[in-house]
Formats: C-alpha cells, sequence, structure tokens
C-alpha cells in the first residue's frame, strides 16, 4: 500500500474530528494478542445467541446479517501463504466468532497495515464522527482497490478496550481496529431494501 495512500486516510479521518493512527511494529502484534485475547473470552448466553442469530447459512437469500462467505471454515486456520520479502505484513486481527462455520478459505496474504480509529471522547458526538470517518477513508481506499476487515470486538469489554488504549499508548477512545490489504475483487455486501430500514413521516398540519 502506497505510504501516499495511508496518508490520505488519516486525512480523511481528521476532516471529520477523527484520528487514524497506523501501527507499526511491535504494536501491530500487540493489538493482535488482544484480539485474540478477546475471541477466548466466554460472553454471556444471550450475547452468544444473538450473534448465532447473524450467521446465515451458505444457502442464505437474506439480505442481512454475516454470509457465510465473511467467516471462516469449519477447518482451522492455517498460516497465511508467506509474502514477498519486500512486501510489509503483519499478523492478521482475530475474527468475531459468530458460532457458526462459514466458507471464507483459509489461508491468503497478510494485511499490509493496521490501524486503530481513535475519536477524542466517547461520547455520542464520538461515535457520529467515527462513522463518518469510517465511511469516508473506505470509500477513498476502495477506489484504489484497497479495502479493510473491522474489528470491534475487543473494543465492546471495557477492560481490553482500556488494554488497548494504554499498551499501545493512544490518546483518546479506540473506536475501531482496521486491517488493510489490496484485493482484485469484492463480493457486494448483503443490504437490506432502503424501504425496510427508512421510514418518512409526513409531519402533522400545522408544524410547518
Amino acid at each position: 500500500m502506497p505510504e501516499r495512500l495511508l496518508d490520505a486516510l488519516a486525512d480523511d479521518s481528521a476532516a471529520e474530528g477523527a484520528e487514524l493512527i497506523l501501527l507499526g511494529e511491535p504494536q501491530a502484534s500487540e493489538l493482535a494478542r488482544l484480539t485474540e485475547a478477546g475471541r477466548r473470552q466466554q460472553a454471556a448466553a444471550p450475547v452468544q445467541a444473538e450473534e448465532r442469530s447473524w450467521a446465515r447459512p451458505p444457502d442464505s437469500t437474506a439480505r442481512d446479517g454475516v454470509p457465510a462467505r465473511a467467516r471462516p471454515g469449519p477447518a482451522p486456520m492455517p498460516p497465511p501463504r508467506p509474502q514477498r520479502q519486500e512486501d510489509p505484513a503483519h499478523d492478521p486481527l482475530a475474527p468475531r466468532d459468530f458460532g457458526s462455520p462459514g466458507v471464507l478459505p483459509a489461508g491468503g496474504a497478510l494485511p499490509s497495515a493496521t490501524a486503530v480509529l481513535v475519536t477524542p471522547g466517547d461520547t455520542a458526538a464520538d461515535w457520529l464522527r467515527a462513522g463518518q470517518a469510517l465511511h469516508r477513508l473506505l470509500l477513498r481506499a476502495a477506489t484504489r482497490w484497497v479495502f479493510a476487515s473491522l474489528h470491534s470486538q475487543t473494543l465492546e469489554s471495557p477492560r481490553l478496550r482500556a488494554r488497548v488504549r494504554d499498551d499501545l499508548g493512544i490518546q483518546g477512545m479506540p473506536q475501531m481496529l482496521l486491517q488493510f490489504g489490496r484485493a482484485n475483487t469484492a463480493a457486494a455486501t448483503p443490504r437490506r431494501p432502503v424501504t425496510d430500514v427508512i421510514d418518512t413521516v409526513r409531519p402533522a398540519p400545522g408544524l410547518l
């Protein structure tokens, strides 16, 4: 990934009031260890049940949820294929466990960059800033056939979120963990029809 592109993604985040912190080694490896610790944590039964409910089977035509092609297969993930020595490579962050295996092929290239999206605080306004920054930087990255895997499970634990902030020396609140890499193709993401997610409410007479 070109340094100029990474710099542009950081600028996109700053334009929305957030900060994209790009990690080098050994910070990226430390973050990978933290995400693996978060994945091993035993979640409450209701949380596990909800996550399983969003995992779609391979033959599903649902327009929401997590498709099977986005989840690792039932076999253990072997080490990724070696990359050329001149290619930067980071340890992959542990994916969320939806309790149902998918069909994502094992292996593959290692991510080229690891980053943490950070906001000054943790208010509703900060969450909005993080969402806007994420939307903006992902759009720019996609124009260069660069895509990101998004990781939030570790940040859902207050203890691990504090570890991410403290162990990596981050000023602010981590809102999303990202890993970037190039791809020649990208599968469409399931989306519900607009009519399912937007309500148009007409104002009552006399309110305008």
